[in-house]
């Protein structure tokens, strides 16, 4: 998990979020603030139980001493056959008190499909588009990544766009990454 883009997703809608602490391994924590958009800050603090890539994630939820902040979440990825990942979200609460405090006073529900939401927008914006653009009568390959500044990688020639894909990803954290094959020389 990249915190650097946690950042840009996590929480409803309106919601920011400061990380103190992410540890991601079986028994480590993340400790964060969620910042309301009524400027109330809402302390976080998670403990993973399961980690079993890329299927499930298994963490225990804690944040305020109020019974509603505390459940178990399990996080299921199952990709279809469509090429997507469909994502389910489950909570289990100690008691039917502390399910009900969650749904009704912190809108668990909503704000989880909120997070959801917005963990999809995220990724459409880090979605890799390609094709091919005609160039005085040449077609070139190209890749574009992330959002941003733009920054355009080219080759000397004798390589292609791939000899960049180690790089790409981060790079597109805060650019327009556009790589272009060239003809070579």
């Amino acid at each position: 998990i990249n915190p650097d883009q946690l950042v840009n997703w996590w929480g409803p809608k309106g919601f920011t979020i400061t990380i103190n602490k992410i540890d991601v391994r079986v028994g480590g924590k993340w400790s964060f603030i969620m910042h309301g958009p009524n400027g109330v800050d809402y302390p976080n603090e998670i403990v993973y139980e399961e980690i079993a890539r890329p299927e499930q994630l298994v963490y225990l939820h804690g944040g305020s001493s109020d019974e509603g902040a505390q459940f178990q979440s399990t996080i299921t990825f199952a990709e279809q056959d469509d090429g997507r990942t469909k994502v389910t979200m489950r909570g289990l609460f100690n008691t039917a008190t502390g399910r009900e405090q969650a749904v009704k006073v912190y809108r668990a529900v909503e704000g989880g499909n909120q997070t959801l939401e917005r963990l999809g927008e995220h990724l459409a914006t880090r979605r890799v588009k390609s094709g091919y653009a005609s160039v005085n009568g040449l077609k070139l390959y190209y890749e574009i990544r992330g959002t941003g500044y733009p920054l355009v990688l080219l080759h000397g020639g004798v390589g292609a766009t791939e000899m960049f894909a180690p790089i790409m990803p981060m790079l597109s954290e805060n650019h327009q990454v556009v790589g272009v094959d060239l003809q070579a020389h």
